[in-house]
């Protein structure tokens, strides 16, 4: 064991007398539980593949950034360099240590390195550290990768002159080598070509016997300040360098004294800053040392004994370093770092885990931060916080994130560099409160929420400039029983392919946010229920400007603004895309006046939408809860609304009185599909509905309004449907739910019963997904059975089945009901809107790389094409399927006849025939009938009764997936099917192959 203050000698002489005071660091540059770097250390926190330091020759520290160095070890032999953080925080553990490097072909014995920068922080995209090899005589040049802190040789180079260098320094973007054959200092370019040199072997005077090292720095007039030490010539010369002249000039120089008997050898000299020069003497074990830095002819100095054996020494970060054998074998190293008295030390920030306090700003983050159970962080109204490429902050559950903005002193979260992206927030089950905070730079999404416990956003501003691919600037997911507010906030998805806000598998309440300029889309909404109130989309995307798709989806708009945000290109340029099986609602229910939306664009379509199980909902009275809107198509030729296909049989009108439209509608240039049975239009207003509120000047929440309307008014509501939406605006979910559950079993309007069974499914999830109903399946399964269009419910009622086992958590039983349906044979269209729902239903599980649930047997039965091991890919499967989709949607057009009533009663081929494990079923009926369809076998023996119900007039499909009336699978085999239905009997066959 080392003293821990070594011995001074204090030697007399007749200029002065210098003193030195060295106290050993009891933790080696302040990291925990590292006392000093050896062999035997190393091998503790690492593993047994790791053999620790093999005669060690030289160390660096790269500053990454303010709070980010790396120390880096030279070894003479085997690995190259040993390579690890300083962590002040956290120590050092296995992880964090690499060993790499390899040297140029025909090279070995390193001598010394040094790293080639202009700036005190180290690039490692752009800056180098150079080694010399005493043995094959060239320089290499290595790369260090910041994330695996390992580095590669990238070039190395050579000149005929210098044939066994042993020392390196770098400056004037100029190497200085010191050679041990010629006794010479060389100044070479980058290519090794000699610009200048000092020095030669032999001559007393100013050459060298034994030239051995060289260090230095770069003073304040840009000068470079060189110490060489000579053994034999027991002498350290003080050389200086400029940029603008290749000539190396000698300034001083000093020798040892004639008392110094115990050896002549000056083997390695350090500068230490603001303190003086130290020599190593390695035969004596003595250290000398010079205070007159500037000028060696004053040899002032005293003589340091040291108790151990002594190798190498070097300064680094303003401390003495001094590395030794540990055993006579060779075999331990150990690396010893001693406070100098008076030295300038240079110390890594760090920062408290729990409080970042504006005396901190700049507070620089270079690794993943990771809040867990228990631990918090609070950051206070002023902080800066930079971020290196790749680092994010993880908020995991049980953790809580504040963010303490003011309106006048916020907080910024962007990156270090104006080149790079950081990952972004992420709340993955924990909590985040944030106030007046400016986020950017992030690549991934500004704020990702997954299955948080609690978020609120408020007054922020949030920039996705430097997203990858169709990632969102807000992305909330997950945890639809906890409402996520955001509030008062602007977003913006300036990254090519970017999505301002996209929000899934969730509940939300957005209020006054504007959400404006996103490249890919303004916002999407998949599986999302909750109240946007207030809130302004604009600036026109290049895909979509608001898109609705997943089932179950039906968030509330009230007092919103979109305003040309309709894309200029592709086929779906409207204003809003709802996707077959989605219901938003657009309306300020209960309100006796003031418009609920103004919808202000340039497009093709300000809504286009498909189906007719559910539709968005903008009709005031009626049926339909939602409010007055304005509508403004300042396209020439486009149409305010887009219907398509299927539609219902019989036809029942699609609800859009109460809306003011800026021209007269007319059914054959203003709606699609043209025909005027399709649109209940009613008598719209002259002039367009006051602002919202009328003269308030905050926005009331309307689920309020609405509540207390009914109560004072209940004649308000035209439909017990629309006190329903009412409740669950007002967020009274238990009471909606209620109503919706009347409304889905006593209704005989199917639209509005899948509408109101929809909002059953909705609601449950803010209510408590895990706890689920029973009779929410059996609700579904029964209008699947009853439905007068047998295919359109058979597949809605699957996919809404499918998102309310999602939301129950039973996700393998989401994903095997849509893998059923994907196997059935569906249409085109279909099979894309199932394969998005697939999608979706996987990214709200999370996949197994990333701390999620899903595994290879959960993915087992998923097809190929839409199986995904990432958010990112499955984010870019769903927009590759919308791409698609957006094109058999535009070949379809819009305008597709109303279904004609059959004349006769048919029974068709199955198809597919053979299938596995499902085939569908399709028949005509001239009139309502009692309708039954058994499956038998060969031997004439029921197998199932597929279906025994009362149709009306139609063409339908039913379906079969293989199992007999007990729910087993049957066999592979032959199978025929029989249809009664009046006085029309018929039978096919069909054959299963499993």
């Amino acid at each position: 064991m080392y003293l821990k203050t070594l011995t001074i000698l204090m030697i007399w002489c007749s200029i002065a007398t210098a003193t030195i005071s060295l106290s050993e660091d009891t933790t080696f540059f302040g990291i925990p539980g590292m006392s000093e770097l050896s062999t035997e250390w190393l091998m503790e926190v690492s593993d047994t593949t790791k053999i620790g330091l093999i005669h060690p020759v030289d160390f660096e520290v790269l500053k990454l950034s303010p709070a980010d160095w790396r120390l880096v070890a030279l070894q003479a032999d085997c690995t190259l360099f040993t390579a690890f953080p300083i962590d002040q925080e956290n120590g050092i553990t296995n992880d964090d240590i690499a060993m790499s490097g390899s040297a140029p072909s025909g090279c070995r014995y390193a001598t010394a390195m040094c790293v080639m920068t202009t700036d005190e922080l180290f690039n490692s995209s752009s800056d180098r550290i150079a080694v010399t090899f005493k043995v094959g005589a060239k320089i290499g040049i290595y790369s260090f990768d910041k994330w695996t802190n390992e580095l590669s040789l990238e070039s190395s180079f050579s000149n005929m002159e210098i044939t066994r260098p042993i020392g390196i320094y770098w400056a004037f973007d100029n190497f200085f080598i010191v050679d041990e054959d010629s006794q010479t200092i060389y100044r070479t370019d980058e290519s090794g070509n000699i610009l200048g040199q000092y020095g030669q072997y032999g001559i007393f005077d100013d050459g060298y016997r034994w030239i051995s090292d060289i260090c230095g720095y770069i003073d304040s007039s840009n000068v470079a300040q060189l110490y060489v030490s000579d053994g034999a010539n027991e002498r350290i010369d003080h050389l200086t360098a400029t940029s603008s002249d290749s000539t190396l000039h000698l300034e001083s120089q000093a020798t040892s004294k004639p008392i110094d008997t115990l050896g002549i050898n000056l083997h390695e000299a350090v500068f230490i800053p603001y303190v003086g020069v130290v020599g190593l003497n390695r035969y004596s074990q003595r250290l000398y040392y010079w205070d007159g830095a500037e000028d060696l002819d004053a040899l002032d100095r005293d003589d340091l004994f040291l108790t151990f054996d002594a190798i190498h020494i070097r300064e680094l970060l303003g401390r003495f370093l001094v590395v030794e054998f540990t055993d006579t074998n060779h075999v331990g190293w150990k690396v010893t770092s001693f406070n100098v008295e008076g030295a300038s030390y240079s110390n890594p920030i760090s920062y408290p885990d729990t409080h970042w306090t504006a005396a901190m700003s700049p507070v620089y983050v270079t690794d993943k931060i990771v809040i867990g159970a228990g631990e918090y962080l609070t950051i206070d109204a002023g902080v800066e916080v930079l971020f290196d490429a790749g680092t994010s902050i993880r908020v995991d559950s049980g953790g809580v994130l504040s963010v303490n903005g003011t309106s006048n002193d916020s907080v910024r979260f962007h990156s270090m560099d104006s080149g790079e992206a950081w990952a972004g927030i992420w709340i993955e089950g924990g909590r985040l409160t944030m106030s007046y905070a400016r986020v950017m730079d992030s690549d991934s999404a500004c704020i990702w929420t997954d299955a948080p416990d609690s978020v609120y956003i408020n007054s922020c501003t949030l920039v996705g400039n430097k997203m990858l691919g169709t990632r969102g600037t807000v992305r909330l997911t997950g945890a639809p029983s906890k409402t996520q507010y955001v509030k008062s906030c602007v977003i913006s998805g300036e990254a090519t392919n970017g999505i301002g806000l996209y929000a899934h598998n969730c509940t939300v309440k957005i209020q006054d946010v504007k959400v404006r300029n996103c490249s890919n889309s303004t916002a999407q909404f998949l599986a999302v229920t909750g109240n946007i109130e207030g809130c302004t989309f604009a600036d026109q995307p290049d895909k979509y400007g608001i898109l609705f798709a997943n089932t179950g989806t039906t968030p509330n708009f009230q007092c919103c603004t979109f305003e040309n945000i309709a894309p200029a290109t592709g086929t779906w340029k409207a204003t809003i895309y709802a996707a077959l099986g989605t219901a938003p609602t657009f309306g300020n229910t209960g309100s006796s006046s003031g418009v609920s939306n103004v919808l202000n664009d340039s497009s093709d379509y300000v809504l286009r939408m498909s189906g007719w199980t559910v539709l968005p909902i903008i009709q005031s009275g009626g049926t339909g809860p939602g409010g007055r809107n304005d509508w403004y198509q300042r396209k020439a030729a486009g149409k305010y609304i887009s219907w398509g296909p299927p539609y219902p049989n019989p036809l029942t009108a699609y609800l859009a009185k109460d809306q003011y439209w800026n021209r007269i509608p007319v059914d054959t240039l203003d709606f699609s599909p043209s025909n005027p049975a399709y649109f209940a239009l009613g008598s719209p207003p002259n002039d367009p509905w006051d602002l919202c509120g009328g003269s308030e000047s905050s926005i009331i929440p309307t689920g309020e309004r609405a509540t207390s309307s009914l109560d004072d008014d209940p004649d308000e509501f035209d439909s017990l449907f629309a006190v329903a939406m009412a409740a669950e605006i007002n967020g009274d979910y238990r009471s909606a739910q209620d109503l919706f559950y009347t409304v889905a079993t006593t209704g005989e309007d199917f639209q509005l019963v899948w509408q109101a069974t929809t909002h059953i499914v909705s609601t449950q999830r803010a209510l408590d997904p895990g706890s689920g109903e029973a009779w929410i399946p059996s609700l579904i399964d029964s209008l699947i059975m009853a439905d007068s269009s047998v295919y359109s419910s058979w597949l809605y009622g699957n996919r809404l089945l499918a998102s309310y086992r999602l939301a129950r958590e039973e996700c393998s039983e989401a994903m095997s009901i849509c893998s059923a349906l994907l196997n059935s044979g569906l249409p085109e269209v279909d099979s894309i809107l199932v394969s998005i729902d697939l999608l979706g239903i996987q990214m709200a599980v999370g996949f197994g790389d990333g701390g999620g649930s899903l595994d290879e047997s959960d993915l087992s039965f998923v097809p190929s094409q839409v199986r995904c091991n990432s958010v990112d890919d499955a984010i870019a499967k769903q927009a590759a399927l919308f791409d698609i989709l957006n094109g058999i949607d535009a070949e379809r057009g819009d305008d597709t006849e109303l279904p004609t009533i059959p004349t006769a009663y048919r029974l068709y081929q199955n198809y597919p025939n053979p299938f596995n494990p499902t085939t569908q079923i399709e028949f005509d009926l001239p009139a309502r009938s009692r309708l039954n369809i058994r499956i038998y076998n060969t031997l004439g023996q029921e197998v199932v009764t597929l279906r025994d119900a009362t149709y009306p007039a139609g063409h339908h499909v039913v379906s079969w997936n293989g199992k007999s009336n007990t729910g087993a699978d049957v066999a592979t085999g032959l199978y025929i099917y029989q249809m009664r239905a009046g006085p029309f009997t018929n039978t096919k066959k069909m054959v299963l192959l499993r």
